[in-house]
């Protein structure tokens, strides 16, 4: 069964770049677009690693990591994207 990967960010383009890459290493990718779509679909899914973007719409990354110590417990790998502009 393949790996699921998460990834939280609200740049489209960027989604797009990595689902593409990580799906031809077979994984399997889930994408979320705000922090809501990206708590919920944490907790569908259970993915096996998440790539969180700290600056996010409607929520910072730290708020949603904060989260992830209740909701997320079988969680194996945890990778944070920085902005661009740090």
């Amino acid at each position: 069964m393949a790996r699921t990967i998460l990834i939280i960010d609200d740049d489209v383009e960027l989604c797009e770049i990595m689902r593409d890459r990580l799906e031809a290493d077979g994984y399997k990718v889930i994408v979320a677009y705000t922090g809501i779509e990206g708590i919920a679909s944490i907790n569908s899914t259970a993915p096996n690693i998440i790539s969180l973007d700290i600056h996010l719409p409607d929520m910072n990354g730290i708020e949603i990591l904060k989260m992830l110590k209740n909701i997320a417990k079988s969680l194996s790998k945890l990778c944070l994207l920085m902005p661009r502009n740090v």
